[in-house]
């Protein structure tokens, strides 16, 4: 493939008509674009103009965090340049409208894989939303009718359309830890070491990053089941609200809890069920069998791209979990193993859920995934033999939670 000017070493293509096209290198020609390449590009307007972009294909090789090959949108204005977004993967963004007269592309791919490349088109304009006059954009760029605010439909596809809809926080819910699609709640040999779970059968399983992702099992594809929500504010365990936090951010990582209250509702459907919570105070048995699941890292033992469960079981605290830096092991946390098995959480799955199927048939939230494992403490191991895990106890947060639901209520 032959690289054009954008793609030389230490080169910038500048561009200044009205409108135009960027592909990468052998798009036209129906090629991949090559391996460990950089191509830079520069969108010049009039001072009173803005630059608006439309994706019209994009395939490239995806990983977590568009930590390989990437496509970075930013701005410029003067010497200060803001990073917009950041695109891997197959799916076609939204359009993007800068802030500024300048906008910078840049293409990076690594060594491993390459894909069909991009191709987007741009042009000048004065307007700062890509929507007709009779519509509104929602916050992934989306343009809907006026008339579709606040109707009770998630017609954004992330709910901010139905934001600020002066709507109490619901917790009216018949049924919970049923899901319609059932767990596969068979041992596994092969989160680190665990087993690829049953698409859909773990509802109760957030996708965290800069926004919650509702029903979502593999990190890269999306299934349609998905639902995006964005944060409207927090508490942080005792009660340190969200810009609180933001100023002091003390952690007491024997109280790792923070609630988090939605832009806007969720609907509840197969993929996407609540859980229960246990009753204040309530202790699991030794010995009782639990489920792990996550998107952390896995250390060869298979892709960390869907989503992946490990069943453990609670043990004695000081016997597996309790570290040279502990008297003893804190009431505030739950030790679980996978027993014989090299197995366990990993990078990546803090945060995540630790389920039990309790007497009465149902699933309870017993715990979180907090700085789990020696290895996630100190160092690049996990699931190592014969050290157990910590999660933070959700039934000693009960109350807690009922009264910060209240406080989000109010704010």
């Amino acid at each position: 493939v032959l690289l054009p000017k954008a793609c030389q070493p230490g080169e910038t293509e500048e561009l200044t008509s009205y409108a135009g096209f960027i592909y990468s290198p052998g798009f036209l020609e129906n090629k991949s674009y090559p391996e460990g390449i950089e191509c830079r590009w520069m969108i010049k307007s009039q001072a009173d103009y803005q630059i608006h972009l439309k994706f019209n294909s994009i395939d490239l090789d995806e990983m977590t965090g568009c930590k390989g090959d990437a496509l970075k949108i930013s701005e410029r204005a003067g010497e200060r340049q803001t990073l917009l977004s950041v695109f891997c993967g197959n799916h076609i963004p939204n359009d993007v409208i800068t802030n500024t007269n300048v906008a910078v592309i840049v293409f990076r791919s690594d060594y491993v894989y390459s894909g069909r490349g991009f191709n987007i088109s741009y042009r000048f304009t004065t307007r700062s939303t890509p929507c007709s006059y009779d519509q509104v954009q929602c916050v992934n760029r989306k343009c809907i009718p006026y008339t579709a605010l606040c109707n009770g439909v998630d017609e954004c596809g992330d709910g901010s359309d139905e934001s600020n809809c002066r709507r109490p926080i619901s917790t009216n819910i018949s049924t919970c830890g049923t899901p319609p699609i059932a767990p596969i709640e068979s041992g596994s040999e092969r989160v680190v070491g665990g087993q690829y779970a049953l698409e859909g059968s773990w509802p109760l399983r957030i996708k965290s990053f800069f926004k919650l992702v509702f029903g979502r099992y593999s990190q890269f594809k999306p299934n349609g089941n998905e639902q995006v929500r964005y944060i409207k504010n927090y508490i942080v365990y005792p009660n340190l609200i969200d810009y609180k936090f933001a100023r002091l951010p003390l952690m007491d990582m024997d109280n790792d809890f923070a609630l988090i209250r939605l832009s806007s509702p969720v609907r509840i459907t197969d993929q996407v069920q609540p859980i229960c919570l246990p009753p204040q105070g309530s202790e699991l048995p030794l010995h009782s069998k639990c489920f792990a699941t996550g998107w952390g890292a896995t250390k060869g033992t298979g892709s960390s791209g869907l989503l992946k469960q490990l069943d453990v079981y609670v043990e004695n605290g000081n016997d597996l979990c309790k570290t040279s830096l502990m008297e003893s092991y804190p009431n505030t946390k739950i030790c679980i193993s996978s027993r014989n098995r090299a197995a366990g959480v990993c990078s990546g799955d803090s945060g995540g859920p630790l389920v039990c199927k309790e007497n009465d048939g149902k699933w309870y939230l017993r715990g979180i995934a907090s700085h789990t494992s020696i290895g996630t403490s100190v160092g690049p191991v996990c699931g190592v033999f014969g050290f157990g895990e910590s999660y933070a106890k959700v039934s000693l947060k009960v109350n807690w939670i009922e009264a910060a639901m209240k406080v989000l209520n109010s704010v």
